[in-house]
């Protein structure tokens, strides 16, 4: 079942080009969500085995996430990624509490960032590229003065997850999440 609210901004009328400011949504395993957030602009929940993938990007271009290449950290743990073992300790015994046995990952507050043109998404994947595969020092530091301006300047989001059933609590397995509900927002740019 999906559910869909939008408020609008109590400041105006959102223009064409904005992101609604808020909307919530819920998913099952293996579903996807998609909601428009301007012409030829949507974001989305990708499944995967074990949760889900933030994604924003155009609606014919899946491999393009104008999300992924903005959103940092770029190795490791990254708040776009939507995974049970997030909230489950290292075994799988328990939920992922402070102290030893926790994982270091994004809990329910999910803050992210997208480029909102194609030319700027083009740029900042090709210039992410250089900065973890660099050829030398000298491209990783050009390629960080092309990336960090567009890392400035992309748009922020925030999901926050409001309810989550996770399966697969057996120690020692991997789990995943079973159902999840979520708010999105877009502070003001």
């Amino acid at each position: 079942m999906l559910a869909v609210l939008v408020v609008a901004r109590a400041a105006g009328p959102v223009a064409a080009a904005d992101p609604p400011a808020r909307f919530a949504g819920e998913v099952a395993r293996g579903q996807a969500f998609e909601r428009a957030l301007a012409p030829g602009l949507v974001f989305r929940l990708v499944p995967d085995e074990g949760g889900w993938t933030v994604w924003v990007g155009q609606p014919g271009a899946p491999d393009a996430d104008w999300s992924g290449v903005v959103t940092p950290p770029f190795r490791g743990p990254n708040p776009r990624y939507l995974e049970a073992w997030h909230f489950r300790n290292v075994d799988n015994s328990g939920p992922n509490l402070p102290g030893p046995g926790n994982v270091n990952a994004p809990q329910a507050v999910r803050d992210f960032a997208f480029v909102e043109q194609a030319d700027d998404y083009r740029r900042a994947l090709d210039a992410l590229q250089h900065v973890l595969w660099p050829q030398g020092d000298a491209e990783r530091a050009a390629a960080l003065d092309v990336l960090e301006p567009l890392m400035a300047r992309a748009r922020r989001g925030r999901l926050t997850i409001t309810d989550l059933q996770l399966g697969g609590l057996e120690p020692g397995a991997r789990p995943w999440i079973d159902r999840l509900r979520f708010v999105v927002e877009f502070p003001e740019p």
